[in-house]
């Protein structure tokens, strides 16, 4: 279907919608909560959030004194924006964890709205915000970023109209520490954190990649918008991928602001790749109601349909992503209600039923059946008992309803749905201005949700009551409802709020009540910037600032309905208008109670005659590679226009400019663009523009583009070489190679012998069975287990898959590996630098078993965010998981002590945490004090031919520098660089090992490297009948060495050849591959007693081959395919070998080779002006300087010799 068309259907569907609702959260001037204790002493402070949206509003928050203390009682005034925050753990009695345990009961009172939220200071929660209206949909929204356990906090808006503009701006004067206290604002110096446009149906996160990261604890936040949105909060992801979404969910507000309506937009927060977390509940409230639910991913043009159902009052649907993919693989899902006028709850959430029982936690208001925030029928969906075993008063495992009222003699009825009352069936009295704590043990739990039941509750109250559910335990946010009525209802809108200077345009509104007393002393008033005059209004006889309507008292279905036409007058200079809106406000008295309702319409103000931007664009790479490209078009203004792109690696992180245009009107085209060709596979960028005429500015983005990129497979993990084990990496490595001497089928073959074993798995044993039966994004595991390392290694075991999903693509990897007494020996951050990968970065996640350090490794045309966690075995069998940089900072273990080692990695952030923490799940393990991160590592390390380069990043203060290496003949030496990290001249080395050691010796990290080794060759690698009788790779030391680049290191082998043996030399770490097309001759010393082949292998297999006479091969000499020059441009392996039957002995020394002209049929592929010479030195990462060029971050790189051959560097 046209998106047009479906855009058309649900603006029919909004307009045909019930009379409005309220809030799932919303501003009024009375609230009666109970604040609940967190229930372990992990530092997350449980807070209570009062926010105004008035000026001048004055706020009583009493804390009931009943509990024996009201120590965080207090009386305040607030201003438009303001928060008071009360932290439990304050004041004269701690009443949090730690302390009494007890949690407060508040009552709040205010002379004007207020928005009330709980929340503890954490990641892993959140909610769906309320506006400054009484509505969880609005075009204005205050909110408090409060602490959390290390991350950011989150954002997501969903438009319910087409061109939807969307700003967030942080309006903080400056941050708050999150103890008991007001927040500084100033409306007036607002800093713009992003703008968008929003179609019907769009948000934030899934369609623009935008909101995650972007609001920072202890800063205050104005989110507003052009036309109705609703807003979800909290943690929903991260930027670099942590885990950051699981354990939350709340009732989604729906497209009349009530969480009971006829239309709903919304996600389903879940960690990277964790779909089969999701879980959805809808309750419906008349008979016959047909539920429809699709859902759509990011670039998807239609909805797809998930779900069609027919629900009788008091049914409900019930959508688990374990039990259902079609329902986990989508990401922004619509739920319709037909006919319109039908309403429907719905809660979405993900690790509750999913999760495991106890520490799967939410809370979250919910609307009663008529839509409004108190009423006297609700259904709430129970989520499973939560842990509260330290909570005074609870002291178990439960999940709660607490059930408010303002009204004397209330009593509700609640019974189980599914059973009608077989499970719960009991009556409970609410006090006037209290609550009741309906409680739900794990026993009724169980049998709630026994023989197919869903836990379900029907809750009948005789006056109105408002409903907070939740299974608190220890991270929890909701926005609170109040318990008096949302009266009066106020509707506003504005014929245009994207202005210029001395435009006008018109303001409607109209205010009514539906109590049946009516109000008291009703009210309309008007506020307006002082850059807006207000021209005329209708009715006449208002008057003041604001500009304000006296009605007196009114009767039900009274009000007033009014226009107001305003007129921009920016006045000298530019116009701000980051806080540029009109206000409407209506209230009155009811029953000894102020009620308020408020309507805030942004402005966007620009000069007279600027121009304005009418499009920006930028176009996805999610395949990886780059460009990524740009565009935009500017419409209007009468002056040049300069046009600035700027791009950041952080949503909220200043920006490198890319590009500076001037545009002039009929001179230079409206429409222009930018190819970025500078990114990086497995990164998001954030790129702005910024126009800029007559000298005021003005910033619009950011636009969010993911660029995607390979991830190395679970087949080539686990091992780099100290130099032990030189030789059997080389045979690893050429026992892998693809060559021209084997068919398909054999080099398959080659494979399998080789202990590469690829299959899909239907069973797990051993090590196996503690790996995830699905991966990220549903996706299969496929064994990829690399079953030659135990033969060299220290693991006794090892079990690798790739998981793969449905269109083939590999998602994430894990490699287990299993030692004892020690931990195993070879990193992922060790062997991947070692084979030629640069570490990007370090990130220090937040995790909910504690932080967890994850390398970023680039591989050239595939990235690795990895993570590494050894589990560690007591004589209990309590398995206890440790998160170090180096296998040395481990604890010391008993000789018998088991050590799982657990390398895990994918290319998307993010999916690394997922696996690596689903295997510490099946493990049960527990969670010892995190590692920290080095205070300064290798970025990479590179040698050839003797040379040597590698890169240091961070704080080298009082760290040392050291070369650990092995000379030809295997004997050792050890160097200490100099204050200047100047090593000097080096020996002759086979491999290397540089460390950084601080000034107690001890080592905070090191890299190792070597430009290949020597191994025996032999038909039985692919299953033939040679046999190799003996083989050594030490030789002599200090000879005399010829040639251009010259490779370290000799072999020797005595052999039974039944078709080919001989030896190899093998190219490895950052030197390969090399391209020899530059060679004029190769240089040996050979000794053998058959006639010798030498061949030169690419890296697809193809292969140039000579006859090894003498001590030299001209380059003319080698032959590959016709036209091909595969076997130089890309060399990975040569090799030195014999087909003559029978006993042979060859040795090999002294490999070197000479740099000219281009062999002749390769000269096509190097250009006529191409260097002889390269040098080895590659780009340094992000925040590194090279040659000397000054480095925005403490980088030193060190490139002691340039290489004298030509290498080539793969591009992303």
């Amino acid at each position: 279907m046209d998106p047009a068309i479906l855009r058309c259907c649900l603006v029919a569907l909004t307009l045909a919608q019930a009379p409005v609702a309220f809030a799932a959260g919303d501003a009024a001037t009375e609230f009666h909560l109970f604040v609940p204790p967190n229930n372990d002493a992990t530092g997350r402070d449980v807070l209570l959030m009062v926010t105004a949206v008035s000026e001048d509003t004055s706020v009583e928050i009493r804390d009931d004194a009943a509990d024996g203390d009201d120590d965080d009682s207090v009386t305040t005034s607030l201003s438009r924006g303001q928060t008071y925050v009360v932290r439990l753990a304050d004041g004269g009695v701690n009443d949090d964890a730690g302390g009494k345990w007890d949690g407060d009961l508040f009552h709040i009172f205010s002379s004007a709205p207020v928005v009330v939220q709980i929340a503890t200071r954490s990641n892993w929660q959140h909610d769906w915000a309320a506006s400054e209206d009484h509505d969880g949909r609005g075009t204005s929204f205050f909110l408090y970023a409060p602490g959390t356990s290390g991350a950011d906090n989150d954002i997501d808006v969903f438009a319910y109209e087409d061109d939807t503009q969307v700003s967030i701006v942080d309006i903080s004067a400056s941050t708050h520490d999150g103890t008991s206290g007001a927040t500084a604002i100033d409306l007036e110096e607002a800093t713009l954190v992003l703008e968008a446009t929003l179609q019907l149906g769009e948000d934030l996160n899934v369609r623009r990649g935008l909101g995650i990261d972007i609001l920072d604890p202890g800063r205050t936040y104005w989110v507003r918008a052009t036309k109705p949105v609703t807003v979800q909060y909290g943690h929903l992801d991260q930027v670099t991928g942590g885990n950051q979404a699981r354990d939350g969910g709340g009732f989604v507000p729906s497209v009349n602001g009530s969480a009971t309506g006829p239309l709903f937009f919304f996600t389903i927060p879940t960690n990277p790749g964790l779909q089969h977390e999701k879980e959805l509940r809808v309750v419906c409230y008349q008979d016959g109601t047909t539920v429809t639910l699709r859902g759509a991913n990011r670039h998807d043009a239609d909805w797809t349909l998930v779900d069609q159902s027919i629900v009788n009052a008091g049914g409900h649907l019930d959508f688990v992503g374990a039990t259902d993919p079609a329902f986990a693989a989508l990401d922004l899902y619509r739920l319709e209600v037909t006919p319109a006028h039908h309403r429907c709850t719905v809660f979405e959430a993900n690790w509750l039923e999913t999760g495991a029982m106890g520490t799967s936690d939410i809370a979250s208001a919910m609307s009663s059946a008529n839509g409004r925030p108190v009423g006297r029928w609700f259904v709430p969906y129970i989520g499973p008992p939560g842990y509260q075993h330290n909570a005074s008063g609870v002291g178990g495992t439960y999940s709660h309803l607490y059930v408010a009222t303002r009204h004397p003699g209330t009593e509700i009825t609640v019974t189980d749905l599914d059973g009608a009352g077989a499970v719960v069936n009991d009556v409970h009295a609410v006090p006037e201005d209290g609550y009741v704590d309906v409680r739900i043990d794990s026993t009724t739990y169980g049998e709630l949700t026994a023989h197919g039941r869903r836990p379900y509750l029907e809750v009948r109250s005789n006056n109105p009551v408002s409903i907070l559910s939740g299974n608190f335990n220890d991270n929890f946010m909701a926005f609170v409802h109040s318990t008096v009525e949302p009266e009066p209802v106020l509707e506003a809108s504005i014929g245009s709020a994207d202005l210029e200077c001395g435009q006008s345009t018109t303001l409607s509104y109209d205010c009514t009540t539906n109590l049946s007393a009516g109000l008291a002393d009703f009210f309309v008033e008007v506020e307006v910037p002082s850059t807006v005059t207000i021209l005329s209004a209708t009715p006449t006889g208002g008057s003041g600032t604001p500009h304000r309507w006296d009605q007196g008292n009114i009767g039900a279905g009274s009000g007033q309905s009014g226009t107001v036409e305003l007129r921009v007058d920016c006045g000298p200079g530019c116009p701000d208008d980051l806080a540029a809106a009109v206000t409407v406000r209506c209230g009155g008295t009811h029953d000894g109670v102020d009620l308020f309702d408020t309507v805030t319409l942004p402005l966007s103000l620009r000069g007279a005659g600027v121009a304005a931007l009418d499009s920006f664009t930028a176009v996805d790479d999610e395949t990886g590679g780059g460009p990524v490209a740009l565009s935009w078009e500017l419409v209007g203004g009468s002056g040049p226009t300069t046009v600035t792109l700027s791009r950041a690696s952080g949503p909220d992180t200043t920006g490198t400019v890319l590009d500076t245009s001037v545009r002039s009107p009929g001179v230079t085209p409206d429409a222009d663009g930018f190819n970025d060709a500078t990114v990086v596979g497995g990164q998001t960028y954030y790129y702005r523009l910024t126009t800029t005429e007559s000298g005021c500015s003005e910033t619009h983005g950011p636009l969010a583009v993911f660029v995607g990129s390979g991830a190395s497979s679970g087949l080539t993990g686990g091992l780099e070489s100290d130099g032990r084990l030189a030789s059997h990496l080389a045979r690893r490595a050429v026992a892998r190679h693809p060559t021209d001497w084997l068919t398909p089928e054999a080099y398959e073959s080659l494979r399998v012998q080789d202990g590469v074993q690829r299959r899909a798995i239907s069973m797990f044993t051993d090590l196996g069975e503690i790996l995830p039966e699905r991966g990220p994004f549903d996706a299969a595991p496929l064994l990829v287990t690399p079953a030659d390392l135990p033969a060299v290694t220290n693991a006794r075991n090892v079990f690798g898959v790739d998981y793969v999903d449905a269109q083939g693509n590999r998602v994430g990897s894990l490699l287990l590996l299993e030692t004892y007494g020690a931990p195993y020996d070879h990193s992922k951050a060790l062997c991947d630098r070692a084979g030629g990968a640069t570490l990007t970065a370090i990130d220090a996640l937040p995790s909910a078993s504690g932080t967890v350090l994850r390398p970023s490794l680039d591989h050239g045309q595939a990235t690795d965010h990895a993570v590494e966690l050894r589990f560690v075995e007591d004589p209990a069998g309590h398995v206890v998981a440790h998160d170090v940089w180096l296998a040395e900072d481990m604890p010391t273990l008993t000789p018998d002590q088991r050590v799982i080692t657990v390398q895990a990695w994918s290319a998307r952030p993010g999916v690394e945490l997922s696996l690596a923490e689903a295997v510490a799940e099946r493990l049960g393990a527990t969670w010892a004090a995190p590692g920290a991160a080095p205070p300064a590592y290798f970025n990479y390390v590179s040698t050839l031919g003797g040379r040597l380069d590698f890169a240091l990043t961070g704080d080298l203060t009082g760290l040392t520098l050291h070369a650990q290496g092995r000379h030809t003949d295997g004997t050792l030496f050890d160097r200490q660089a100099n204050p200047d990290l100047d090593l000097g001249p080096l020996p002759e080395f086979l491999d290397i090992t540089l460390l950084l050691r601080d000034p107690d010796g001890r080592t905070v990290d090191r890299v190792w490297t070597a430009d290949g080794a020597w191994t025996g060759y032999d038909d039985s690698l692919w299953g033939g009948d040679s046999v190799v009788l003996d083989f050594d790779d030490r030789c002599d030391r200090a000879r005399p060495r010829q040639g251009d680049l010259r490779l370290a290191g000799c072999a020797s082998i005595r052999v039974d050849v039944a078709e080919r043996a001989g030896v190899a030399r093998h190219l490895g770490g950052g030197a390969a591959p090399l391209d020899l097309t530059q060679m004029t001759q190769m240089r040996f010393d050979l000794l053998s007693d058959a006639p010798v082949e030498v061949c030169m292998h690419g890296a697809q297999g193809r292969q140039r081959c000579a006859p090894a006479t003498g001590t030299a091969v001209e380059a003319s000499a080698f032959r590959g395919r016709a036209g091909s020059c595969g076997g130089l441009s890309d060399v990975e392996l040569i090799t030195f070998t014999t087909t003559r039957p029978g006993d042979a002995q060859i040795v090999v020394r002294d490999l070197a080779f000479d740099l000219g002209s281009p062999v002749s049929d390769c000269a096509a592929l190097v250009p006529a002006t191409a260097s002889l010479v390269t040098g080895l030195a590659r780009p340094a990462p992000a925040g590194c300087s090279v040659g000397g060029r000054p480095s925005p971050a403490p980088l030193l790189l060190v490139s002691l010799v340039l290489s004298f051959v030509a290498r080539r560097r793969k591009e992303v």
